[in-house]
């Protein structure tokens, strides 16, 4: 299933834990600074920590700029053992952290050792980028993370007959 919202296509699919190694630290935005850019291939670790931004109901945030080429097909995957991963994505410009619309969100795709990992696939803007924040579901947990941009969407098993 395909929908467009703001210039950006969203697939949403069923996908497999995929592993990947972790290529890059994550850098905290201070005060509303700009976010870390992550190329798609990369992987970088994260912490959620009391201190980070929050959302309206609490929960505390990281955000991050995506970046690839125009419209390229992207998965994007939050992967934790420490809380239920909440995935939130949209367009918007590397300023707008705190006030961007976030169309594309994900709880639970059913990804990860606890089914709790959080996983979007979809094309990058005009300008080959996408807002992303790597969040929690539950406000009052924290921890550490991994986030993952893959190229494409996920593989598809064809059964032989």
């Amino acid at each position: 299933m395909a929908d467009r919202i703001g210039g950006v296509a969203l697939v949403v699919a069923a996908c497999g834990l995929l592993a990947a190694p972790v290529s890059a630290a994550a850098v905290k935005a201070p005060g509303g600074g700009r976010p870390p850019t992550i190329a798609v291939g990369d992987t970088v670790q994260g912490e959620l920590e009391p201190g980070d931004a929050g959302l309206g109901d609490g929960s505390r945030y990281d955000c991050y700029l995506i970046s690839g080429r125009p419209g390229q097909l992207v998965t994007i995957s939050l992967r934790s053992l420490d809380f239920d991963a909440y995935l939130l994505a949209g367009p918007g410009r590397p300023d707008e952290c705190d006030t961007f619309p976030t169309p594309f969100q994900d709880d639970n795709s059913g990804v990860g050792p606890a089914g709790s990992d959080a996983q979007l696939t979809l094309n990058l803007d005009e300008n080959g980028g996408i807002l992303v924040l790597a969040n929690s579901w539950d406000p009052d947990v924290f921890g550490v993370y991994a986030l993952v941009v893959e190229p494409g969407g996920p593989s598809v098993l064809a059964l032989a007959p």
